[in-house]
């Protein structure tokens, strides 16, 4: 376990089981083929169930995942084989279905609709966009 006096800690809920990891600040995340990935060590290799539910409590510089992505704000880039509901992006989108966020520092590459409050890069959808005010 860690010692929470010296070190900060984040938390995973994979399928409502929380997992305590070192948050290093610039935290990465990737999911794939029923595996957690947590800065690049292997947290949990083989997810049981039909659906892979993933809620992350820490600093996150970036998020990979095969299907739908839900997060808070993520400091990097977010990347998502399906749809992609978060809230500012620091860095680009790559979503396989439609984004619906806050702000973006970069560019969205989205294969249905957009809809964000601003966008900094270019935007490429596969459907319409729309930009809250």
């Amino acid at each position: 376990m860690f010692d929470k006096l010296s070190e900060k800690i984040a938390t995973i809920i994979v399928n409502g089981i929380k997992h305590i990891v070192k948050d290093i600040g610039n935290n990465n995340v990737k999911i794939t083929r029923r595996r957690v990935i947590v800065n690049d060590q292997v947290l949990i290799d083989n997810v049981l169930g039909e659906e892979l539910n993933i809620k992350w409590e820490g600093g996150l510089v970036s998020l990979s995942a095969g299907g739908s992505v839900e997060c808070g704000d993520v400091n990097g880039d977010v990347e998502a084989g399906n749809g992609v509901k978060c809230g500012n992006v620091h860095g680009s989108i790559d979503a396989g279905n439609g984004v619906v966020c806050g702000d973006v520092g970069g560019s969205i590459d989205a294969g249905n609709s957009v809809v964000c409050s601003n966008i900094k890069g270019d935007v490429d959808a596969g459907g319409g966009v729309t930009i809250r005010k």
